[in-house]
């Protein structure tokens, strides 16, 4: 499988990016900086990815698409719902491809599933990412793409520990969804997602 990921060079979607080369897959990078010590086998592509017209030779011949752009919580530019806008809009013209965001738990009824007072604090410390998150998943519901997204809960740089299924946000129980996970344990679920064929919004619980 060929996989662009959009945000390879930085945290989950690094993640993403070793993964999917160490099980075999063609694996190509887009970031504005690049790496510093690109993995071998990685297609390293230094790109603006809000500028669509950018993207189309980087999405010719891709199988898939996995956005996961990060951003400080306090950017109100909505960088994921620009860059995931330049996606949709470069696929229209080279072909379309299913298309997985990183998105968060509390965006849309995912909220709904948060503990108290974890769902009151993250309504308020996090709302202008979960509107860039929520802002980015209409754009896919809308494009017509083959699409999905993982909503996790807060992020670590641990060793991935397996502990987690990945499950529809429509089926988990309120209060299911772990609020701790990490990087390299979303990345599995992305490529589960890819693997499995999988669309709508998944969120991830405890085994």
């Amino acid at each position: 499988m060929r996989i662009v990921v959009i945000g390879g060079n930085a945290g989950t979607g690094a993640h993403v990016v070793h993964q999917a080369l160490q099980r075999g897959d063609e694996v190509v990078s887009v970031s504005r900086s690049g790496w510093t010590d690109p993995p071998e086998g990685v297609e390293d592509v230094r790109l603006d990815a809000t500028a669509s017209a950018g993207l189309d030779q980087v999405l010719t011949g891709a199988d898939a698409v996995v956005v996961a752009v990060g951003a400080s919580g306090f950017d109100r530019s909505r960088p994921r719902t620009r860059v995931t806008e330049a996606v949709v809009s470069s696929l229209g013209r080279v072909g379309a491809r299913p298309v997985v965001a990183h998105s968060s738990l509390g965006v849309g009824d995912s909220l709904d599933l948060m503990k108290q007072p974890v769902r009151t604090i993250a309504r308020v410390a996090l709302g202008i990412a979960l509107a860039d998150h929520g802002a980015q998943e209409d754009v896919l519901a809308r494009s017509g793409l083959p699409w999905a997204s993982v909503r996790p809960g807060g992020l670590s740089d641990d060793p991935a520990r397996g502990d987690v299924t990945l499950t529809p946000t429509a089926d988990a129980a309120p209060g299911a969804p772990t609020g701790r996970i990490t990087r390299a344990d979303v990345a599995a679920g992305i490529l589960q997602v890819l693997d499995e064929g999988l669309g709508g919004t998944f969120v991830f619980v405890p085994r």
